[in-house]
């Protein structure tokens, strides 16, 4: 009984031996005739080929959104040399600005306090590769400006519409067109370079010179790499105002892209159609900005004319900068100077702790600061600020508000 068990054993394993052996001999035959090398390198590419025809059509079904054909004639082949199929999508964004601000001007009645300057809740719709959209809603007010002291009136409750627009890009990003409400051109040149929004607004619109946000349609056209031009209608009132009264604002841009870091942006607007028969308010402005992966600054000058009366101009200008140490801390620097036409006597008796609105004379600005990224989505940065209104109280001497401030921003 065990021989034959032996015997099975071993042509069960012989069996096994024998095709190996065969195999190698045809591999032995094949190898010492080129021709047939050949035929079996073109067979082993056909069923390459063959297999990545059929992963080409798996991965078509499975990526093609609800909204194309599937029922065209076209085959899978043919509808992925068009390009990448596309499939929507969106997402909700959010944005929190906070700052604790202690106000050291008068060490006998020192204001100090936290504040909500910023909340913003948005979503991001993009339709197609070329096509999308954006509604945004502003949830908190300007705050309760603990650097002066004043109450905040309005309430938190009360959200506004920030952005609501349509924008349609090309592929290779050569041109857009945009419609709705969305940040003003001039605005977008400043922040750019600028960056820290959660801590200060641009120059023109801090001083009021300008709108951050406003009403219209816009777009940019790149001729090359060294010029583009951007231009846009808009009903030059902000966001919170609106009303069709037959007034525009008209501008235009033509942004030098002098070296891959360095631009020069010129831009001039009109606003026509003003109420009391006043003078066509002007405005313009020159920002020269530069930006690689360590620093990112710029100088502005803005001035506007006819503001708000025939003949008062008001200008000014700021130079900005931040200076990235490592991945975690970034240095930030700035200085403003804004004046207009009119005496800055003529400002004098404002009361910071009064209910009479933003100043509107002459003042300066000088911050710093250093910003921490806590995380990807959080940034803490305690500041200094020194804002000085030049005339301004009783006995036309300036006043110094001097608040050191502790700023965060949460993203996500």
């Amino acid at each position: 009984m065990k021989k034959k068990k032996l015997l099975l054993s071993l042509c069960v394993f012989l069996s096994m031996l024998l095709p190996i052996h065969l195999e190698s001999q045809v591999v032995d035959q094949e190898s010492s005739n080129p021709q047939k090398q050949l035929e079996n390198q073109q067979k082993q590419i056909q069923d390459l080929q063959e297999e990545m025809r059929m992963l080409k059509e798996q991965l078509y079904r499975t990526q093609v959104p609800a909204n194309v054909d599937k029922s065209s004639q076209t085959s899978p082949e043919q509808e992925l040399k068009k390009g990448p199929v596309y499939i929507n999508k969106g997402k909700v964004f959010a944005r929190i600005f906070m700052d604790y601000a202690n106000n050291l001007t008068h060490a006998g009645d020192r204001r100090q306090g936290i504040d909500i300057s910023r909340a913003y809740l948005g979503y991001d719709y993009q339709m197609t590769q070329e096509l999308s959209a954006r509604v945004m809603i502003d949830a908190a007010p300007e705050g309760i400006l603990a650097q002066t002291g004043k109450s905040n009136t309005a309430s938190l409750k009360n959200p506004v519409l920030k952005n609501a627009y349509i924008k349609y890009q090309d592929k290779e990003n050569k041109y857009y067109i945009m419609g709705g409400m969305f940040t003003t051109l001039e605005n977008t040149g400043y922040l750019k370079y600028w960056g820290n929004r959660y801590i200060s607004k641009g120059l023109a619109v801090d001083s009021k010179m300008d709108k951050g946000t406003d009403i219209g349609i816009a777009g940019n056209y790149r001729f090359n790499k060294l010029i583009s031009v951007e231009a846009s209608i808009m009903n030059g009132e902000g966001y919170k105002t609106i009303s069709k009264n037959g007034s525009f604002l008209y501008t235009l841009s033509v942004p030098l892209q002098i070296t891959k870091n360095f631009e020069f942006k010129p831009l001039f607007s009109i606003k026509t159609g003003e109420d009391n028969h006043l003078k066509d308010k002007m405005f313009m402005s020159f920002l020269a900005g530069y930006k690689n992966k360590f620093i990112s600054g710029g100088v502005e000058f803005a001035e506007t004319f006819n503001d708000g009366k025939d003949d008062l101009n008001k200008y000014g200008y700021s130079i900005f900068i931040n200076g990235k140490l490592n991945e975690k801390f970034k240095l930030i620097a700035r200085y403003d100077q804004v004046k207009n036409t009119e005496s800055s006597k003529s400002f004098s008796g404002y009361d910071i702790y009064g209910e009479n609105g933003a100043f509107a004379g002459h003042y300066n600005l000088a911050m710093f600061g250093i910003e921490y990224k806590l995380i990807k989505n959080i940034k803490i940065a305690p500041a200094y600020m020194l804002r000085t209104l030049k005339n301004a109280n009783q006995n036309q001497k300036d006043i110094n508000i001097n608040t050191i401030y502790l700023f965060l921003e949460c993203s996500f």
